[in-house]
Protein backbone atom coordinates (compact mmCIF):
# COMPACT_ATOMS: atom_id res chain seq x y z
CA UNK A 1 0.00 0.00 0.00
CA UNK A 2 2.87 2.26 0.64
CA UNK A 3 6.61 1.88 0.06
CA UNK A 4 8.67 4.01 2.75
CA UNK A 5 12.38 4.53 2.27
CA UNK A 6 14.76 5.36 5.58
CA UNK A 7 17.77 6.94 4.81
CA UNK A 8 20.57 8.63 7.11
CA UNK A 9 21.01 12.82 6.65
CA UNK A 10 24.13 11.81 4.41
CA UNK A 11 24.38 9.91 1.47
CA UNK A 12 25.54 6.28 1.23
CA UNK A 13 29.12 5.66 -0.93
CA UNK A 14 28.71 6.49 -4.44
CA UNK A 15 29.01 3.16 -5.70
CA UNK A 16 26.08 2.10 -3.37
CA UNK A 17 23.67 4.36 -4.95
CA UNK A 18 22.35 2.16 -7.42
CA UNK A 19 20.60 0.15 -4.93
CA UNK A 20 18.47 3.54 -5.15
CA UNK A 21 17.48 3.37 -8.33
CA UNK A 22 15.13 0.25 -7.71
CA UNK A 23 12.71 2.32 -5.64
CA UNK A 24 11.72 3.91 -9.09
CA UNK A 25 10.06 0.96 -10.25
CA UNK A 26 7.68 1.24 -7.37
CA UNK A 27 3.74 2.16 -7.52
CA UNK A 28 2.77 2.72 -3.98
CA UNK A 29 3.40 6.37 -2.72
CA UNK A 30 6.89 6.50 -1.94
CA UNK A 31 7.92 8.39 1.43
CA UNK A 32 11.38 9.77 2.01
CA UNK A 33 11.89 9.03 5.96
CA UNK A 34 15.34 10.89 6.96
CA UNK A 35 15.86 9.52 10.03
CA UNK A 36 19.21 10.83 12.77
CA UNK A 37 18.03 13.87 12.05
CA UNK A 38 18.97 14.82 15.92
CA UNK A 39 23.33 13.92 14.80
CA UNK A 40 23.35 16.98 12.26
CA UNK A 41 23.96 20.82 13.84
CA UNK A 42 21.35 22.71 14.21
CA UNK A 43 20.48 24.15 11.43
CA UNK A 44 22.24 22.38 8.97
CA UNK A 45 21.61 22.04 5.57
CA UNK A 46 22.94 18.05 5.11
CA UNK A 47 19.62 16.49 5.76
CA UNK A 48 17.79 18.66 3.38
CA UNK A 49 20.53 18.24 0.39
CA UNK A 50 20.35 14.98 0.93
CA UNK A 51 16.33 14.22 0.43
CA UNK A 52 16.83 16.91 -2.57
CA UNK A 53 19.25 13.99 -3.89
CA UNK A 54 16.56 11.39 -3.20
CA UNK A 55 13.73 13.41 -4.86
CA UNK A 56 15.54 14.18 -7.79
CA UNK A 57 15.71 10.37 -8.44
CA UNK A 58 12.64 9.48 -7.15
CA UNK A 59 9.24 10.20 -7.15
CA UNK A 60 8.43 10.98 -3.43
CA UNK A 61 4.93 11.90 -2.06
CA UNK A 62 5.88 13.33 1.10
CA UNK A 63 9.72 14.09 3.01
CA UNK A 64 9.83 13.65 6.90
CA UNK A 65 12.42 14.53 8.94
CA UNK A 66 12.83 12.50 11.90
CA UNK A 67 14.55 11.09 15.06
CA UNK A 68 14.15 7.41 16.01
CA UNK A 69 16.06 8.43 19.27
CA UNK A 70 14.55 11.72 20.81
CA UNK A 71 10.66 11.61 18.90
CA UNK A 72 11.55 14.53 17.03
CA UNK A 73 8.81 14.21 14.07
CA UNK A 74 8.15 10.48 14.38
CA UNK A 75 3.90 11.67 15.58
CA UNK A 76 3.55 13.67 12.46
CA UNK A 77 4.86 10.71 10.56
CA UNK A 78 2.64 8.16 12.12
CA UNK A 79 -0.31 10.22 11.52
CA UNK A 80 0.26 10.90 7.72
CA UNK A 81 0.56 7.07 7.49
CA UNK A 82 -2.28 6.07 9.39
CA UNK A 83 -4.30 8.35 6.76
CA UNK A 84 -2.73 7.19 3.81
CA UNK A 85 -2.92 3.06 4.59
CA UNK A 86 -6.46 2.07 2.96
CA UNK A 87 -8.74 -0.01 5.62
CA UNK A 88 -8.72 -3.05 4.68
CA UNK A 89 -10.18 -7.25 6.86
CA UNK A 90 -6.51 -8.31 8.33
CA UNK A 91 -4.56 -10.17 6.21
CA UNK A 92 -3.07 -13.29 9.44
CA UNK A 93 -4.69 -13.66 12.55
CA UNK A 94 -3.84 -11.99 15.73
CA UNK A 95 -1.58 -14.45 16.92
CA UNK A 96 0.26 -14.33 14.21
CA UNK A 97 3.39 -12.16 14.86
CA UNK A 98 5.06 -12.71 11.13
CA UNK A 99 4.97 -15.02 8.02
CA UNK A 100 8.85 -14.68 8.13
CA UNK A 101 10.66 -18.07 8.85
CA UNK A 102 13.82 -17.59 12.19
CA UNK A 103 16.28 -17.70 9.85
CA UNK A 104 14.80 -14.62 7.74
CA UNK A 105 14.85 -12.85 10.92
CA UNK A 106 18.30 -14.44 12.29
CA UNK A 107 19.64 -13.46 8.81
CA UNK A 108 18.96 -9.87 10.06
CA UNK A 109 19.83 -10.03 13.29
CA UNK A 110 23.03 -10.59 12.42
CA UNK A 111 23.07 -7.91 9.92
CA UNK A 112 22.01 -5.45 12.23
CA UNK A 113 25.38 -5.87 14.22
CA UNK A 114 27.23 -5.51 11.57
CA UNK A 115 25.73 -2.10 10.80
CA UNK A 116 26.28 -1.37 15.00
CA UNK A 117 30.16 -2.99 14.62
CA UNK A 118 31.76 -1.49 11.73
CA UNK A 119 31.58 1.83 9.89
CA UNK A 120 31.83 2.98 6.18
CA UNK A 121 31.74 0.80 3.39
CA UNK A 122 31.29 -2.60 5.06
CA UNK A 123 27.55 -2.77 6.71
CA UNK A 124 26.61 -1.25 2.97
CA UNK A 125 28.89 -4.01 1.06
CA UNK A 126 27.83 -7.23 3.12
CA UNK A 127 25.41 -10.16 3.13
CA UNK A 128 24.31 -12.98 5.67
CA UNK A 129 23.09 -16.12 4.48
CA UNK A 130 21.69 -18.86 6.84
CA UNK A 131 23.62 -21.35 5.83
CA UNK A 132 22.34 -24.07 8.63
CA UNK A 133 19.25 -23.45 11.00
CA UNK A 134 19.43 -26.86 13.10
CA UNK A 135 16.45 -27.19 15.83
CA UNK A 136 17.91 -29.58 18.63
CA UNK A 137 15.25 -30.06 21.86
CA UNK A 138 17.40 -29.89 24.92
CA UNK A 139 20.19 -28.19 23.31
CA UNK A 140 21.30 -24.92 21.84
CA UNK A 141 19.71 -24.04 18.51
CA UNK A 142 22.83 -24.27 15.65
CA UNK A 143 23.30 -21.57 13.56
CA UNK A 144 26.15 -21.33 10.70
CA UNK A 145 25.84 -18.29 8.95
CA UNK A 146 28.32 -16.69 6.15
CA UNK A 147 29.02 -13.08 6.02
CA UNK A 148 29.79 -12.54 2.04
CA UNK A 149 31.37 -9.34 1.31
CA UNK A 150 32.04 -7.88 -2.11
CA UNK A 151 35.70 -7.16 -2.20
CA UNK A 152 38.93 -9.39 -0.96
CA UNK A 153 40.31 -6.38 0.73
CA UNK A 154 37.29 -6.45 2.88
CA UNK A 155 37.66 -9.67 4.47
CA UNK A 156 40.44 -8.69 6.59
CA UNK A 157 38.37 -5.66 7.71
CA UNK A 158 35.28 -7.71 9.04
CA UNK A 159 37.43 -10.77 10.59
CA UNK A 160 39.72 -8.26 12.33
CA UNK A 161 43.61 -8.48 14.06
CA UNK A 162 43.31 -12.00 15.19
CA UNK A 163 40.18 -12.22 14.54
CA UNK A 164 38.79 -10.11 17.13
CA UNK A 165 36.29 -8.27 15.30
CA UNK A 166 34.32 -11.32 13.95
CA UNK A 167 34.41 -12.63 17.38
CA UNK A 168 32.55 -9.39 18.53
CA UNK A 169 30.31 -9.47 15.67
CA UNK A 170 29.51 -13.62 16.76
CA UNK A 171 29.42 -12.72 20.71
CA UNK A 172 27.02 -10.03 19.85
CA UNK A 173 24.44 -11.83 17.23
CA UNK A 174 24.43 -14.73 19.49
CA UNK A 175 23.14 -13.32 22.16
CA UNK A 176 20.77 -10.94 20.34
CA UNK A 177 20.24 -14.32 18.62
CA UNK A 178 19.21 -16.18 21.96
CA UNK A 179 16.90 -12.80 22.78
CA UNK A 180 14.69 -12.75 19.63
CA UNK A 181 14.25 -16.75 20.25
CA UNK A 182 13.87 -17.39 23.73
CA UNK A 183 16.22 -20.18 23.89
CA UNK A 184 20.06 -20.49 24.17
CA UNK A 185 21.60 -20.13 20.54
CA UNK A 186 25.12 -21.74 19.40
CA UNK A 187 26.49 -19.47 16.47
CA UNK A 188 29.39 -20.40 14.17
CA UNK A 189 30.16 -17.46 11.33
CA UNK A 190 32.52 -17.16 8.67
CA UNK A 191 33.39 -14.80 5.79
CA UNK A 192 32.85 -15.52 2.29
CA UNK A 193 34.20 -13.05 -1.08
CA UNK A 194 31.49 -12.91 -3.68
CA UNK A 195 32.41 -10.27 -6.11
CA UNK A 196 29.78 -8.23 -7.10
CA UNK A 197 26.92 -9.85 -5.24
CA UNK A 198 24.65 -6.94 -4.84
CA UNK A 199 24.15 -7.01 -8.91
CA UNK A 200 23.71 -11.34 -8.95
CA UNK A 201 20.24 -11.50 -9.16
CA UNK A 202 20.46 -15.21 -8.27
CA UNK A 203 22.64 -14.50 -5.44
CA UNK A 204 19.92 -11.92 -3.98
CA UNK A 205 17.44 -14.35 -4.05
CA UNK A 206 18.92 -17.31 -2.60
CA UNK A 207 19.90 -15.02 0.59
CA UNK A 208 16.21 -14.10 0.29
CA UNK A 209 16.31 -10.74 -0.55
CA UNK A 210 13.88 -11.64 -3.63
CA UNK A 211 10.79 -13.90 -3.74
CA UNK A 212 12.22 -17.50 -5.62
CA UNK A 213 10.37 -18.15 -8.86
Amino acid sequence: DLVLLLAEPRLPPPDKMFFFENFRQVRAPLYLIMNKVDLCPKDSPEPAKTAETFCSMLTVKKTFFISALTGLGVSALRKELLEALPSHPPYYPQDQLTDRWERFYAAEIIREEIFRLYSDEIPYSSAVEIELFKETPGRPDHIMAAVHVAKQSQKPILIGKGGRQIRLLREGAQAALGKFLGREVRLELTVKVTADWQNNAGFLREIGFYEKR
